[in-house]
């Protein structure tokens, strides 16, 4: 469910003109598998299923990133326990001038106030939302 949420989201994203987009996958660790300047389709995306979910490995890819938008999103699915260490990354990463959305999908457990629960048909709904409420 996890890697066909990324494809879905990516589509979204790829459906808005002129927005570019990344992807740092995570579990145990984190790993930039497209960066905002590769094609999607050229991109190296693949499913991991490592276990954990270490949101402050992928909160320290984002800065790695090359950022040129004004309005910098930052969309993060996770089907697993955010936890505490995993608010702290996002509550870092909402302090910072990007705009930070959690979707949490899959049934995983733990998730707290801080993520949105949706199902992976619903993402692109979610993200087109978000990006327009971000721009008013």
């Amino acid at each position: 469910s996890y890697a066909e949420a990324v494809v879905v989201l990516l589509a979204a994203a790829d459906g808005i003109k002129s927005m570019r987009s990344a992807v740092i996958d995570f579990s145990d660790d984190a790993l930039v598998t497209k960066r905002f300047d590769e094609n999607t389709v050229d991109s190296r995306i693949f499913p991991r299923a490592l276990s954990g979910t270490n949101i402050g490995a992928a909160e320290i890819k984002l800065d790695e990133l090359n950022w040129k938008a004004k309005n910098q999103f930052v969309f993060v699915v996770t089907d697993g326990e955010v936890g505490d260490f995993g608010e702290a990354a996002i509550a870092r990463m909402k302090s910072s001038k990007r705009q930070v959305f959690v979707a949490a999908i899959g049934g995983g457990r733990g998730y707290s106030d801080c993520a949105d629960d949706i199902e992976i048909n619903e993402l692109p709904v979610y993200v087109k939302d978000r990006i327009r409420k971000g721009y008013s």
